[in-house]
């Protein structure tokens, strides 16, 4: 299952996407977890859906890590995946820790960090603790 929280659309969108693409091309099933803010439909959860995923949308307001952390915890042990992929600062801490916690395997692709001020910083530095925790 790759979990991610989509811009628009980018680069960690097309690599998801691809790799949607190319692992149910194979026979394999595929889930996404997305995580948004708000309860607009987003433009990705179609593109996913498309190339084969089955699409999980969670659905919290800004800042609801509490919220968003049981909705993960619910969501994996609903599907039971054999490996959580995460992608991006949010996905990497929060799905992670969820997956870690529930003995599921895990692995991350660092998509590239873009600078900016402290707020980024932090979400770097956090993303790297989350990753250097695994085992």
């Amino acid at each position: 299952m790759h979990v991610l929280a989509p811009a628009p659309f980018g680069g960690a969108e097309s690599v998801v996407r691809d790799l949607v693409r190319g692992l149910s091309g194979r026979g394999f099933a595929i889930g996404a977890a997305l995580l948004l803010e708000g309860e607009e439909t987003h433009p990705f959860e179609r593109v996913l859906a498309e190339v084969g995923a089955e699409v999980h949308p969670i659905r919290t307001p800004a800042r609801a890590y509490r919220r968003e952390a049981r909705a993960l915890a619910d969501l994996f042990a609903r599907c039971r995946p054999g490996v959580v992929h995460t992608h991006g600062f949010r996905p990497d801490v929060q799905a992670g820790r969820v997956a870690g916690r529930a003995g599921i395997a895990r692995v991350t692709t660092l998509h590239g960090f873009t600078g900016g001020g402290a707020r980024m910083r932090l979400y770097e530095w956090l993303q790297v603790q989350s990753v250097r925790r695994r085992p």
